[in-house]
Formats: C-alpha cells, structure tokens, sequence
C-alpha cells in the first residue's frame, strides 16, 4: 500500500509541475512575480486535493482489510 502512495503522489506531482511550469509561461510570459503568485495558490489547492484523495484511498484500504477481503 505505501508503494502506492509513493507511486501517485510521485507521478502526479511531477506532471503538476510541468503543467503549472507551461501552463503559467504560456499565461504570463517572464513576469515572475505573478507567476510565482499562480503557482503558490495553485499548488497549494492542488496539494489540498491530493490529501483528501490519499485519506479517501487509506481509509477505503482499511475497510476493506477490517471486512477481511485480502485481495489486492
């Protein structure tokens, strides 16, 4: 299970980092100031979601051992 962790948590913060990366160069242009400005907000509501998520998954795995379904 913390494989799993690891392996969403890894991936999906790369590929927000590259997307925020185009996605505010593309907006902006080279003024960092508002772009490190959309990046922090972004990343923070993003970070956000992504805990709820892991919760959601980690509480759905222990259910399911505590019903005593060993199949993963």
């Amino acid at each position: 299970m913390r494989k799993i962790y690891h392996e969403v948590f890894g991936l999906t913060s790369i590929y927000m980092m590259i997307g925020l990366a185009i996605g505010t160069m593309l907006r902006y242009g080279l003024d960092t100031s508002k772009m490190i400005q959309e990046v922090n907000q972004l990343a923070g509501l993003s970070s956000i979601y992504l805990f709820f998520g892991l919760t959601a998954i980690y509480c759905g795995s222990k259910l399911k051992d505590a019903k005593g379904d060993k199949s993963e």
